[in-house]
């Protein structure tokens, strides 16, 4: 999978939350800049 600054990815952590994160820019030459929103478990 590719990564660039239209990437969306949607993940469910070790705890069964899911996360949506959206990556807004290249940070330096091995980062990027997201933003991520976490929803909490029922």
């Amino acid at each position: 999978m590719s990564i660039d600054s239209r990437s969306r990815v949607c993940l469910e952590t070790n705890r069964g939350r899911i996360v949506f994160i959206t990556v807004l820019r290249r940070d330096g030459d091995d980062g990027y800049a997201a933003q991520a929103t976490l929803w909490s478990s029922s």
